[in-house]
């Protein structure tokens, strides 16, 4: 929660809770009654199917994706993939980035209605080059990819720049030096500060590789985003 706090009194929109956390229920009900300004993604989630029912054996507490859903997560994140089931259904009603390594997948999940394409930790693929080679003009410059693991704030204009959607980062990167001494004694207002210049830096990234119309209509915005994404329909 304190690490919650501290996103959105640094102005963050958005932040993602990991399942993989013992009081995921507890938190994820708490962020959302305490800081409804928040959209919450919930990250680490498993389809239903033989993995799921092997991980609930070995911890129970694993919450599955319609309980989520019930408890309030605005959408999901996932490092595995999601079937196109799964996809078709939830996405019509909550943001979805399921986990993908190739264009193969990556066209599956978003023909499936993912919202977004996640690429677990780009660093032995060559980090940005990676990305600006999926993003690029062999692949029509269609694939909006979140990328995660690995984001420090002296990377965020090379992805920005390499065509990245959107970037997540964990707060041992956010917080850097800073990182052992804030998890032993929180300071919500130091935490916040550290995340402002996170932010800071990907909007200063953004105006200058990913320009976009903030003060138009919602047409011309959705018209200059540079990717598929499935709200093109508003358009027409």
């Amino acid at each position: 929660m304190v690490l919650a706090e501290a996103a959105a009194q640094a102005g963050a929109k958005v932040v993602e809770l990991t399942c993989r956390r013992a009081r995921i229920r507890e938190e994820l009900f708490q962020i959302r009654k305490e800081l409804p300004e928040l959209l919450v993604m919930v990250g680490s989630v498993v389809d239903e199917g033989p993995l799921m029912d092997s991980l609930k054996r070995r911890r129970p507490s694993m919450p599955s994706i319609d309980e989520l859903i019930d408890l309030g997560a605005h959408g999901f994140v996932s490092a595995m993939p999601i079937s196109s089931a799964t996809l078709a259904r939830v996405s019509q009603t909550h943001l979805f980035i399921p986990g993908v390594e190739t264009p193969t997948e990556m066209v599956r999940v978003l023909e499936s209605g993912a919202h977004f394409a996640k690429l677990y930790n780009t660093i032995p693929l060559g980090e940005h080059l990676r990305v600006e080679l999926l993003t690029g003009p062999a692949l029509h410059r269609l694939m909006p990819l979140m990328i995660t693991a690995g984001i420090s704030r002296d990377k965020i204009e090379a992805y920005v720049k390499a065509g990245a959607a959107i970037l997540g980062s964990g707060w041992k990167f956010i917080l850097g030096d800073s990182h052992d001494e804030l998890e032993e004694r929180p300071d919500i207002p130091k935490i916040a500060k550290e995340m402002r210049l996170t932010l800071d830096e990907m909007s200063a990234a953004r105006a200058k590789h990913q320009p976009m119309p903030l003060d138009g209509s919602l047409d011309e915005y959705l018209q200059a985003i540079p990717h598929y994404h499935p709200f093109e329909e508003l358009q027409l």
